[in-house]
């Protein structure tokens, strides 16, 4: 069975990579918290670095009301004199003045590679976050189950599944819809995997959730090792614990790393 691909295109979070004797410059733009009501601002930001035919490479925004909201760009700048830098800040502070605009402009001293030195700490959902890559993943998994002890990942995934659906809760309340998708969009965000609650039953407490691209299974694959998921496994039995109160089990009728499309879990009641 052949699986279309989603629609959807990585999001690289820390660099610009693979630009090899390019320069970049990041430019990293403070405002009001409010200026990021107000339509307009971002264009404001950007006319005077379009205007003089400089590249954005790269560009996002982050804002929390009443603490702080920024714009972020990586320009490539690999042509552009001092001179021209110093007056392209300029012209971007003078252009949103009005929102104390607080400018900053870090050249990264490594060709090819766009530094953000002014974002920190990375936050989700308004807690602080780590960014775990795909290779030291790889590497905790494939340790652990080196000496067979891939409990550990299950109990860490449970534990991290039970901390998601207290923030999720006091998100969105008890209504189950807003909590499954919610669920749905932070599984995805997290770059766990993509995951679909195909079924729910919340009088028999049973569920049928089928995840796509699995990073756990993908690295099991990789690694031959067809053992089928531990840590996936754990972060739904967490989340559906807290959701119904009962101690729940994932249990996985489906696995890339056995050959199949998609991973597949069904999740009902621990017996008894």
């Amino acid at each position: 069975m052949e699986i279309e691909a989603p629609d959807t295109l990585p999001r690289e979070l820390m660099t610009i990579p693979l630009h090899r004797y390019r320069k970049f410059t990041t430019i990293h733009v403070r405002l009001k918290p409010e200026a990021a009501e107000v339509p307009g601002v971002l264009a404001k930001v950007i006319q005077p670095i379009s205007r003089r035919g400089i590249a954005i490479v790269g560009l996002y925004t982050s804002t929390m009301p009443e603490q702080y909201s920024y714009i972020t760009m990586f320009i490539n700048s690999t042509k552009i004199s001092e001179e021209e830098l110093k007056s392209l800040i300029d012209e971007i502070r003078m252009n949103v003045g009005e929102f104390n605009a607080d400018v900053r402009v870090y050249t990264s001293p490594v060709d090819g590679v766009a530094i953000d030195p002014y974002s920190f700490p990375i936050t989700a959902m308004g807690s602080r976050a780590i960014i775990i890559m795909y290779h030291s993943l790889r590497g905790i998994i494939s340790g652990l189950s080196r000496i067979g002890a891939e409990m550990i990942l299950n109990i860490v995934g449970r534990e991290i599944g039970k901390a998601g659906f207290e923030i999720h809760e006091r998100m969105v309340g008890r209504d189950i819809e807003k909590l499954m998708k919610l669920h749905e969009a932070r599984f995805v965000m997290s770059g766990f995997g993509i995951m679909k609650v195909e079924h729910m039953d919340m009088e028999a407490y049973e569920f049928t959730v089928k995840i796509m691209y699995s990073i756990e299974c993908e690295i099991l694959e990789e690694l031959k090792r067809p053992s089928g998921s531990y840590f996936i496994k754990g972060i739904l039995e967490g989340w559906f614990s807290e959701l119904t109160g009962k101690d729940m089990v994932a249990y996985e009728e489906k696995c890339i790393s056995r050959g199949d499309p998609y991973c597949q879990f069904k999740i009902k009641p621990r017996p008894t």
